[in-house]
């Protein structure tokens, strides 16, 4: 992942904020975002202090205007978007696909234009992951001519050594090793839901992807306890 931009949404705290962290330790420059400010930057000044690339926008994500000026700010700034990670604060869990529509709205035609991309969709109770499962194997379907890949974490509570799982999963998603996989859902174990999804370069019949395990070697980060 080194160097590639990556958008990471509800990166405040827990899941979000680890993933953020372990994408900045693969050489990401990463984009965090959320509504609280103040815990945002104190996330950025933890992988800045780790020697990784990240800065803080404050955004709604429930709001179509603030996700498109938050997507119109981070193309001003680099260019391009190559991974966008949709994690549903917990304002918004009622309402989960919501949050992830507008993201995916403004973000996918960008990746699209750029040569495509990576979009993963974090599904956890109370948000409804039957939704948020069906929006991403919709847009998969939609956005396949375009290299663009979009799969779902279905990743339950997530906190110490769950979010650092899910973060080594969301890594393995944003990577060339997943090239082959849109419209799936996965769980943290690496386990594929049955009957989900688009294989994208795998003939009908063919063998699975293999899913790698990921480094595993760090702690969770603080932010997830």
């Amino acid at each position: 992942m080194r160097d590639r931009i990556a958008l990471v949404t509800g990166s405040t705290s827990g899941v979000g904020a680890e993933i953020a962290v372990r994408f900045a330790e693969e050489g990401a420059q990463v984009v965090l975002t959320g509504w609280a400010t103040e815990r945002g930057r104190d996330v950025v000044e933890d992988i800045r202090a780790s020697g990784g690339k990240a800065i803080f926008v404050t955004s709604d994500p429930r709001s179509g205007p603030s996700v498109h000026d938050l997507v119109t700010r981070v193309i001003a700034g680099y260019g391009r978007i190559d991974v966008l990670v949709n994690v549903v604060e917990r304002a918004a869990e009622r309402e989960p696909v919501h949050p992830m529509f507008w993201c995916c709205r403004y973000v996918i035609p960008r990746m699209a234009v750029a040569g495509g991309g990576s979009v993963i969709n974090l599904s956890a109770p109370p948000a409804a992951p039957g939704a948020v499962a069906a929006l991403a194997r919709r847009l998969a379907a939609t956005h396949r001519p375009h290299r663009v890949r979009v799969n779902t974490i279905v990743a339950g509570p997530a906190e110490g050594g769950q979010a650092r799982r899910v973060a080594d999963l969301a890594v393995y998603l944003a990577s060339a090793e997943s090239a082959s996989l849109t419209g799936r859902e996965l769980t943290p174990d690496r386990r594929p839901r049955i009957g989900a999804g688009v294989r994208v370069g795998c003939r009908s019949g063919g063998p699975e992807p293999a899913v790698s395990a990921g480094p595993g070697r760090r702690p969770p980060s603080r932010w997830s306890r």
